[in-house]
């Protein structure tokens, strides 16, 4: 009923074709529909009344998936159940297993509780485990924990912005403040050209006491995704050819995206195909160890950019390394970057 409302507020035809399709939207956000129709009729009751029919058809109660995934430089396979709309109020159980081209695996079982409102919040649950490896330091990482979120509409979005913070310390010896920033602003320049600036950066500090940090928490730079021209984690401090890390990071680039030159495949399949031309930046280090963390490594370059499923890209750049440290791992020419979160 609170989906609906707002059709009984309405006094012309016009903005009742209108509202029905907006409620038509409400309904499909509550999962609890695969379809919905709208059917629209005058009525016997009077000349200005209206009888408005939302044809419903419910989800199936249990689905089943096997999927493909595009992640960060890496390829899943990815199978799962879900139950859906399990207490009648779009409520959604779900477990999935995932593994990876580079033998990375997951196991995740979450409850997905949906509230209904001006802020479209969600409450969800999951308990999980993930095995993972980073041989560009050295070490396999296991986590095994639960987790607790809690997601609303806060702000209409214009560019992106996301700041992360993170405290760890309830328990056991790992106690840390870890707090990450992302700005991106996108401004056209003309048909189908664009320049796009971002900055990331992020700081991470220790709690007091008896608590530690480990490796896998600090802050890692270079690669395809990043500050390009470098190789994965390539930036900062190393000991026996393994990425340290740090846990003081920034990094920002700006980039040129255009049309292909003579526009083929225009209006279709060409369209999925940008020029690209960018130059990077960062560094990334110990902020209570000596160093010069404002210094910054940069690269430059140019190359294409290819949109993948209208989420993640593909990226084929020739790089040009501009300044680099001895330690650093630089990978000048080619380098190929296929993911979802791009700097």
């Amino acid at each position: 009923m609170n989906s609906v409302k707002d059709l009984f507020q309405v006094e012309h035809f016009e903005d009742l074709v209108l509202m029905s399709q907006e409620v038509r939207g409400k309904l499909q956000e509550l999962g609890c529909f695969s379809k919905v129709g709208i059917h629209i009729d005058t009525s016997q009751t009077g000349v200005k009344d209206y009888v408005v029919t939302f044809n419903v058809e419910e989800n199936k109660r249990i689905v089943g998936s096997v999927n493909t995934l595009v992640g960060n430089n890496e390829g899943s396979l990815m199978t799962g159940v879900k139950l859906l709309n399990v207490l009648g109020r779009g409520e959604k159980l779900q477990a999935d297993y995932t593994y990876g081209t580079k033998k990375s695996s997951s196991f995740n079982i979450s409850f997905l509780k949906p509230f209904f409102g001006a802020f479209k919040s969600n409450v969800t649950g999951n308990i999980y485990q993930a095995v993972g490896e980073h041989p560009g330091s050295g070490y396999k990482e296991l986590d095994r924990g639960f987790l607790a979120d809690l997601s609303f509409l806060s702000a209409p979005q214009v560019d992106v912005y996301r700041l992360t913070q993170e405290f760890a310390g309830l328990g056991g010896n790992i106690g840390f403040f870890k707090n990450e920033l992302e700005v991106q602003a996108n401004i056209p320049l003309g048909e189908d050209i664009s320049i796009q600036g971002c900055l990331n950066a992020g700081i991470l500090k220790p709690t007091q006491g008896d608590k530690t940090l480990t490796i896998s928490d600090n802050f890692f730079l270079g690669g395809p995704l990043n500050v390009r021209g470098f190789d994965l984690r390539g930036i900062g401090p190393h000991s026996d050819g393994n990425a340290l890390g740090g846990t003081l990071f920034w990094a920002t680039g700006l980039h040129l995206y255009g049309p292909l030159p003579f526009r083929p495949g225009r209006g279709g399949f060409g369209d999925l195909f940008k020029t690209h031309m960018f130059m990077t930046a960062g560094n990334v280090g110990s902020f209570w160890l000596p160093g010069n963390m404002l210094l910054p490594f940069c690269t430059t370059g140019l190359g294409l950019a290819v949109k993948l499923g209208g989420i993640a890209r593909i990226e084929l750049n020739y790089c040009i390394p501009i300044k680099a440290s001895r330690g650093d791992k630089v990978t000048p020419g080619l380098q190929f970057g296929v993911g979802v979160n791009f700097l």
